[in-house]
């Protein structure tokens, strides 16, 4: 579902997202009333605020090296900002994937600085919640930030090769850790974020696998 255009990006949102945050707000609304909807309006747009804000950190970083955005996409786990290959070498991935926890971190600074001004608890949350995103977004297990950033100064080093392949190693085991301690401290959300990045890693070992078959013939 297309939402808007950012700088001639389409940012859209995904159906489940859309039907999940529909049908919260309607519970919002069954259980309070208008002022419900309101709050519930109100921290869906403060939340995919910030993911948003996130993600245009790294668009606006990419577009300065004149790598194309194709798509911004807000699911139920956060977003996802979708570039072209072509021009996405490891230096340009490198500043790229900064660019988003940068974002979190810079608007985390100046909400806190707000509500500590205005006394506002919901300024002081939203400041929170950015500096969770920045912060948790740096772990370095790909396909986050944090694993990208990983990534990218491996393969200055090691080539692409090479450094893809020890990141989706560290990657892998911070994931199996990330699974063990969702399944240690009984916190589902953290399972599947871990099963999440496990998938992903998959997909991304076997982009890698077909870049060396390609290689050989």
């Amino acid at each position: 579902m297309l939402l808007f255009r950012w700088r001639g990006v389409p940012v859209v949102a995904d159906r489940l997202f859309v039907l999940l945050a529909t049908g919260w707000l309607g519970m919002q609304a069954w259980r309070d009333g208008a002022v419900g909807l309101v709050s519930g309006l109100a921290g869906v747009a403060l939340l995919f605020g910030s993911v948003l804000a996130h993600e245009f950190g790294h668009a606006m970083v990419a577009q300065r090296f004149r790598v194309r955005v194709r798509q911004i996409t807000l699911n139920v786990f956060g977003g996802v900002t979708l570039f072209e290959r072509a021009g996405l070498t490891p230096r340009v991935d490198l500043f790229v994937s900064l660019g988003g926890p940068i974002a979190s971190l810079v608007l985390s600074g100046l909400c806190a600085i707000l509500a500590a001004v205005t006394g506002s608890t919901l300024l002081a949350l939203v400041a929170a919640a950015n500096l969770a995103l920045g912060v948790f977004n740096m772990v370095p297990a790909f396909p986050l930030d944090g694993g990208r950033v990983l990534r990218a100064l491996l393969e200055l080093r090691l080539g692409v090769l090479r450094g893809s392949l020890i990141a989706l190693r560290v990657g892998t085991v911070l994931a199996w850790v990330m699974l063990a301690g969702a399944v240690v401290m009984r916190e589902p959300g953290l399972g599947v974020v871990a099963v999440l990045l496990l998938m992903m890693q998959r997909q991304e070992r076997a982009r890698l696998a077909s870049m060396v078959e390609v290689a050989w013939r």
